[in-house]
């Protein structure tokens, strides 16, 4: 406690400190089950000490169990120095095949047994990590990168037309020799700017089931900058972020936590579900920003193909002091990509590489087409080896393969379909430098979707999984249908599934007026129901979940009420009982800088194997106020409390009382300071004892941009926990301090680089625990070129400029043609022939096609779009064709002729309101000055019509009421009415 006193004085006195909440929840997992797996996660961590105490606790509640004695004896062997014997062992089996398990012939001894115990866990642990993050590392699907779009260079393939821009392109080789080839961020900040929109990231979906929880508590899981991860497990009791300020966690209901990346860097996140506590080593990166530049279309040429190189390289240091560290991981990725336009559609190619001690190895690898074009068939994606295919939830839910898949539409886009075939990836790995491991166990599938781009859609789902290394548990063969139907605000979603034996269905609905939305969500999963590639989410329950939020401009109320009853692990004494499981919350905006917000949580469980009881209700208000000179502090405080009863577990139960209040605020432009504090009062129901374990966490913040391209950032935090022994303490029983910092240099979109480190002394605050010292450095890189080729599509544009004398858009029969008309393709120029046509040779994916207006004959006007836009397919000519009409018209007036001469003058009245019709077809009125107009009339002979019948009653036609009048081609006809009166 001196050593903890002296450093928090000091630093009190020259800095202020940061928060860091990390802390550890033991006190809940007390059954032997639990109990067993903590002391076994202990021990393959090496965390001996700490596995003892697990292993002697589960011998105190299954006194008749042997297993605990036997890691028992086999910790204490290993503390009398036969560590060396068992990693001769360990290494023994590292030489054999993978996926053989090594076995001895003889009678195995003590000695042998431990070593044969930890062969069998180092193997299925790697494999299962090998699994789980290969499926992780290839959820990301690839989107369309554009780039600001410059001059092609002068090449042998390209036609007449495209060599006399030779001085323009010698022009940009020139300006090409100021920033080389291998600086494409230089040419970029040189480059005018153009408006740039970001293009929407797929969110990546992380399921907590068993091939997951093989991996703990080394889990990686990447989010990047902007981003966004969804966890789903199974009733997610609370969590825990170690390091805030690098990612946000939110709660989508009782199954899904939503992890959104901040900032670049890395932490670590606690959550805690039925299955146990679950430890993710959350790492931030930077995003591949994927851009798209805005502009006016006139001719579109291939872009470059695009080189994608990115690297990330951490390294992590421990020991009992700062001088006596030493590495105990190293880990180095790196990523290549090239991604391009081709005549087929957009094409890209990637692999990943990892590195061992000693070699670097392709880790995976996928190659791709998008939005493809073949002849007639066009609108496909197409991918190879690596990817990921999701049919739906009880059909195939998700798998990682290394074969092929195909999406495309058809009939009009009435239907959609999915195919895909390929080895399953879960059972593809490397587990040592060298050696690829292949199991027979394949994946094939079908899906059709009828409507899908409608409010209507039914879908058709059928998936296969064959192969000797096939889990026995699982499904050969799964059917589902799925139907969707819209209504305005409305959505009803339903699926049933068969596996051969079961029937599983589920309904989803959501409903929505105004600011009042409700969801309701129905399912019936039999307990051995599974799909090819795993157990069914919510195995063996039967129940529903009814969700209300309603949302005003000042507050906000939500509620989650989940009722269901378990067929897999039950109550035996209770089988018909119905489980509870309730969530709530009631926020409200006081002032616009002051929020109260408060949560309720009800669960009762009597149907359960483990039935619990138990009860919480958070409250938490902030507000933040200005002082010196516009500058914000920030205040929160709250207060919790928390009742757990668990029948079968008495040990188990608890009541905690919890109070937390916090201050922040900005020392200097760049620097900020906080601290907060815990406080808790806790109760063991059973042994009567109480403790009032607390925790404060303090410090500082720095963040400059040192330039428009150069970040850094620095955090010194200090943490000192107090009473932290007790099992319900929920604190790690360890106190630190930490200094972190980091570069960032991004000159563009194009390229970035960053370097990040941390140092951080722990010393224990428990009995249990060990002081260490530990350290980590990360940098990594991820950058895009332009390459010197491109693959441009080579198309032919015809079509016709015709005389439209019937005026409907369409070429007849007997519509001439017209000659001496420009037509600009892109950016070509061509002239009719005779017969009006023309004909364009061009590369590139789309040009527009228009009429230079300035050709068109004197008299004319469109009875066709002056423009098109036309895609250049390969094996396709495109027809553009124009129709231009003439713009004759018949025009005049009526008027009262007073001096009798037949035509308007001056002093004559104009009648309004007289109608005259046009071939017994068009009926137009005089306007106020007695003028009418006919226009577009076709060259010809026409009939005016006067209405007698509209005239005023005073007045009579000095002319025939019918009039045939001959117009010519571009000419306008003038016939004038006189009128007398009575």
């Amino acid at each position: 406690m001196i050593k903890q006193g002296v450093i928090f004085s000091l630093l009190f006195i020259f800095i202020f400190f940061i928060f860091s909440l990390s802390t550890f929840s033991w006190g809940e997992y007390l059954s032997y089950e639990t109990l067993m797996k903590l002391g076994k996660q202990a021990f393959n961590e090496h965390n001996y000490k700490a596995a003892l105490r697990y292993f002697n606790l589960a011998h105190e509640r299954e006194l008749s169990a042997n297993e605990p004695l036997f890691y028992i004896e086999l910790i204490e062997n290993l503390r009398k120095k036969q560590k060396e014997e068992v990693e001769t062992l360990e290494k023994e089996v590292e030489r054999q095949r993978p996926g053989k398990i090594f076995k001895f012939k003889k009678k195995l001894g003590r000695k042998e047994k431990i070593g044969e115990f930890l062969d069998k866990f180092a193997l299925k642990r790697e494999r299962r990590i090998r699994r789980i993050l290969d499926e992780l590392e290839k959820t990301a699907k690839q989107k369309k990168k554009t780039e600001i779009e410059k001059e092609e260079r002068v090449s042998k393939m390209l036609d007449k037309w495209e060599r006399k821009v030779g001085e323009k392109k010698k022009v940009v080789a020139k300006e090409k020799k100021k920033f080389p080839f291998w600086l494409p961020f230089l040419r970029e900040r040189a480059a005018p700017k153009k408006k740039m929109e970001l293009v929407k990231k797929e969110e990546k979906v992380v399921i907590l089931n068993e091939e997951l929880w093989a991996t703990q508590p080394k889990t990686v899981v990447k989010v990047e900058v902007g981003g966004s991860v969804t966890l789903k497990g199974k009733n997610i009791k609370r969590f825990l972020v170690v390091s805030p300020e690098f990612v946000e966690v939110k709660r989508t209901d009782k199954n899904t936590l939503k992890v959104s990346g901040k900032k670049k860097g890395y932490t670590f996140l606690h959550l805690w579900d039925n299955r146990g506590r679950w430890t993710f080593n959350i790492k931030v990166i930077f995003p591949v920003e994927i851009v798209s530049a805005k502009k006016k279309l006139i001719e579109e040429k291939v872009k470059p193909f695009r080189f994608n190189y990115s690297a990330d390289w951490s390294s992590y240091y421990s020991g009992d002091k700062m001088n006596t560290m030493e590495r105990k991981s190293l880990s180095f990725s790196q990523r290549t990509e090239i991604v391009g336009d081709t005549p087929y559609g957009k094409a890209d190619l990637s692999a990943n590489f990892s590195k061992f001690k000693k070699t670097t190895e392709v880790s995976g690898y996928t190659a791709g087409l998008t939005n493809g074009k073949l002849g007639p068939f066009k609108g496909f994606n197409l991918r190879v080896f690596d990817t990921t295919a999701r049919f739906s939830s009880l059909s195939l839910p998700g798998a990682g393969i290394k074969g092929v898949t195909l999406e495309s539409d058809a009939f009009h886009k009435n239907v959609k379909y999915s195919l895909l075939w390929g080895r399953d990836r879960l059972t593809c790995g490397y587990l040592a430098p060298g050696v690829v491991t292949k199991k027979e166990s394949f994946i094939e599938g079908a899906k059709i979707t009828l409507f899908p781009y409608k409010d209507n859609q039914y879908s058709f789902n059928f998936a296969h999984g064959y192969g000797s290394a096939r889990e026995e548990y699982l499904s050969d063969t799964v059917f589902s249908l799925e139907a969707q139907r819209k209504f305005k605000n409305n959505k009803i979603y339903s699926e049933i599934g068969f596996d051969g034996e079961n029937l599983a269905g589920i309904i989803n609905s959501m409903f929505k007026k105004g600011k009042l939305s409700l969801n309701l969500n129905l399912r019936d999963i039999p307990k051995d129901f599974t799909t090819v590639t795993t157990r069914a989410q919510d195995r063996g329950e039967i129940g529903g979940i009814v969700r209300v939020k309603y949302e005003l401009p000042k507050w906000a109320f939500s509620s989650d009420l989940d009722v269901y009853r378990d067929r897999y692990l039950f109550n035996p004494e209770k089988p018909d009982k119905l489980n509870f499981d309730w969530s709530a919350s009631l926020s409200f905006s006081l002032t616009p800088l002051s929020f109260l917000r408060t949560s309720l949580g009800y669960t009762h469980t009597p149907q359960l194997l483990s039935p619990q009881k138990s009860f919480r209700i958070n409250n938490n208000y902030s507000t933040r106020f200005t002082f010196l000179k516009n500058k914000f502090i920030s205040v929160f405080l709250g207060n919790t409390y928390q009742r757990n009863r668990y029948i079968l577990s008495p040990s188990s139960n608890y009541d905690r009382y919890g109070l937390s209040g916090g201050v922040g605020f900005p020392l200097f432009k760049s620097l900020s300071y906080y601290l907060n504090y815990s406080y808790s009062w806790v109760k063991e129901c059973l042994r009567g004892g109480i403790t009032s374990p607390r925790v404060l966490t303090t410090g500082l913040r720095y963040y400059k941009r040192i330039s428009p391209f150069t970040s850094t950032n620095f955090r010194l935090s200090y943490r000192d926990e107090e009473d932290a022994k007790g099992e319900f303490s929920f604190l790690a029983g360890e106190d630190s301090l930490e200094l972190s910092g980091g570069l960032s240099y991004k000159p563009s979109s194009d390229f970035e680089f960053f370097v990040d480190t941390r140092v951080r002394d722990v010393w224990a605050e428990r009995a249990d625990r060990d002081a260490y010292n530990e350290a980590d450095i990360r940098m990594g890189v991820i950058s895009w070129w332009n390459l010197p080729f491109r693959w441009g599509t080579k198309g032919i544009v015809r079509g016709v400029v015709f005389e439209d004398e019937n005026g409907n858009g369409k070429k007849d029969k007997g519509e001439e043609g017209i000659a001496g008309v420009k037509i600009k393709v892109g950016k070509k120029e061509v002239v009719t022939d005779k017969n009006g046509c023309y004909k364009v040779t061009v590369r590139a994916t789309r040009v527009v096609v228009e009429i230079e207006i300035a050709s068109i004959p004197p008299g004319h006007t469109f009875s066709t779009p002056s423009s098109q836009e036309v895609e250049i397919i390969p094996g396709k000519t495109p027809t553009v064709n124009f129709g231009l009409t003439t713009r004759s018209s018949i025009c005049g007036v009526v008027f009262y002729d007073k001096n009798n001469n037949r035509s308007p003058d001056a002093g004559d009245k104009f009648i309004p309101g007289v109608k005259l019709i046009l071939d017994n077809k068009k009926v137009i009125s005089t306007d106020s000055e007695g003028s009418y107009f006919f226009s577009n009339v076709s060259p010809g002979k026409h009939k005016v019509r006067l209405n007698i019948n509209s005239l005023p009653l005073e007045y009579l036609p000095l002319v025939k009421i019918i009039k045939e009048i001959t117009v010519e081609k571009g000419t306008s006809y003038t016939y004038n009415i006189p009128l007398k009166k009575k």
